[in-house]
């Protein structure tokens, strides 16, 4: 029986043979490897030559396939470095990865990491764009992102979202510290404004108590004077009514005893205008 042959790029081939300790055979010895690191790390053993040494008969090398890692069902840690990989589609069945590297990979469309849902530790780094990065915060056990060094425009979506730990890139961040502190410089501006305000309406409202108090203390004069005006007029109208009446009784009795009289509307025993009674 024969089997489909294993494409594999020459590069990836010498970082599996470190993993396994071993030139693999078939795609079960692939199916065991569970943390693979491929480029931009030197191999601390150089175990095989792929493009000297005589390969099973399944290998294939093709400069440029990195898809067979697709095919490590149980990988756990993958990173890739300055690999020439255009391409990220085949890690959408690697659904046990829990950490991922990709870095100086160039630009990268993030639309395969939805798939990957056991993913803990994402990192992006050195990358010369991304696309479709909303596709990230779909990944919801994520705990650590890195975009470290990566030219993207725009991480307004990874701003106080639900990820532990973010790390920005540095223009990034400078953006956010001058638009934080921007924000800050305006809230301590509303602050004093607002102290200014409050401080105008408490001397308003003591200007208005005082002005309140001066309208009252000199209603009060004026009800004071009214009252006395009252109280004067109701003297001089009392004595010149007994003046009046006085003239019409005439002087008092040649005893000087005091005359007291009372004005009668009405008699109830004579019918006469005047009583009269002399002490």
């Amino acid at each position: 029986m024969e089997y489909a042959k294993i494409t594999i790029d020459p590069t990836l081939l010498t970082y599996v043979v470190q993993a396994l300790g071993r030139v693999p055979e078939s795609l079960y010895d692939l199916q065991k490897i569970r943390n693979l690191s491929c480029g931009g790390r030197p191999v601390c053993q150089e175990l095989i030559d792929p493009l000297k040494d005589t390969l099973p008969e399944r290998l294939e090398i093709v400069r440029g396939d990195f898809s067979i890692i697709g095919k490590m069902s149980r990988l756990k840690k993958l990173a890739i470095s300055a690999v020439p990989v255009k391409d990220f589609s085949f890690l959408t069945t690697c659904t046990a990865l829990e950490n991922l590297e990709i870095s100086a990979c160039g630009t990268i469309g993030c639309a395969f990491l939805g798939n990957l849902y056991e993913l803990r530790s994402l990192s992006l780094l050195g990358c010369s764009g991304l696309e479709h990065k909303e596709e990230i915060l779909k990944l919801f056990r994520l705990e650590r992102l890195s975009l470290e060094g990566s030219q993207i425009s725009n991480a307004d979506c990874f701003i106080n979202c639900r990820i532990k730990e973010v790390h920005l890139p540095e223009h990034i961040r400078k953006a956010e510290q001058a638009k934080r502190a921007e924000l800050e410089k305006q809230e301590e501006l509303k602050k004093q404004a607002e102290l200014a305000r409050r401080a105008e309406r408490q001397k308003q409202a003591e200007w208005q108590t005082q002005a309140d108090m001066e309208k009252q203390a000199a209603a009060n004069l004026w009800k004071k004077a009214q009252r006395g005006k009252q109280a004067a007029a109701g003297f001089w109208k009392k004595t010149f009514r007994k003046k009046r009446i006085r003239r019409k009784l005439g002087p008092a009795d040649r005893d000087g005893r005091v005359l007291f009289w009372r004005v009668a509307r009405r008699n109830r025993v004579g019918g006469s205008d005047l009583e009269m009674d002399v002490r």
